[in-house]
């Protein structure tokens, strides 16, 4: 399947700067920018015997005026489901998106902040007997921006969890589930 779409729009104030600021004084001009995204894509999603390959793949490309021409937002979405046996089955899957910090949240006018968000998972579910279901996703994120923003900051998580889940008859479910996540920030000086 091919992905294909436009859409256009028009920002005054694309930094988002109060109407107290002189714009031409803050490095960029103080006229409107247009903005014209163009996406193209591609998703395939293909069945093999007992596992299933879903890839998805999005570019979307801008054409703004100022230093923010040329921006590009790139999505890739890959993941991968098996069946091992008719009790057994897993998810691995990874995910990465790239696209420019909305200058809502990061206020420098005369840098662009371009974010990378990288996602990676795996998980195995077993139905053990009856209605009782045993499971256990692990994952890592990670996050970085091009330009130091320390109100949100790059950063770099991995975790996971596992538990034991038993579904009655009628519906109604009883779910003991145990999670450890462990984290730290890339990019942070240490406050003293």
């Amino acid at each position: 399947m091919a992905l294909i779409g436009s859409s256009v729009t028009w920002d005054s104030n694309v930094f988002h700067l109060p109407d107290s600021v002189d714009r031409s004084a803050a490095g960029r001009p103080p006229s409107p920018i247009a903005s014209a995204p163009r996406m193209r894509g591609l998703r395939v999603d293909k069945a093999v015997r007992a596992a299933t390959l879903l890839l998805e793949l999005t570019g979307t490309a801008y054409a703004t005026k100022f230093f923010l021409s040329g921006l590009r937002r790139a999505a890739v979405s890959r993941s991968w489901a098996v069946a091992l046996t008719p009790r057994v089955s897993g998810t691995l899957a990874a995910e990465r998106t790239e696209a420019l910090v909305n200058y809502t949240d990061f206020r420098d006018p005369t840098q662009r902040n371009v974010r990378t968000v990288q996602n990676r998972s795996f998980s195995v579910d077993a139905w053990l007997f009856g209605g009782c279901i045993c499971w256990g996703p692990r994952g890592s994120r990670r996050r970085r921006d091009t330009a130091r923003f320390i109100q949100l900051g790059s950063y770099r998580v991995t975790g996971g969890e596992g538990g034991v889940k038993y579904v009655a008859g009628s519906g109604s479910s009883a779910t003991f589930n145990l999670r450890s996540v462990t984290g730290h920030f890339t990019d942070r000086a240490a406050d003293p």
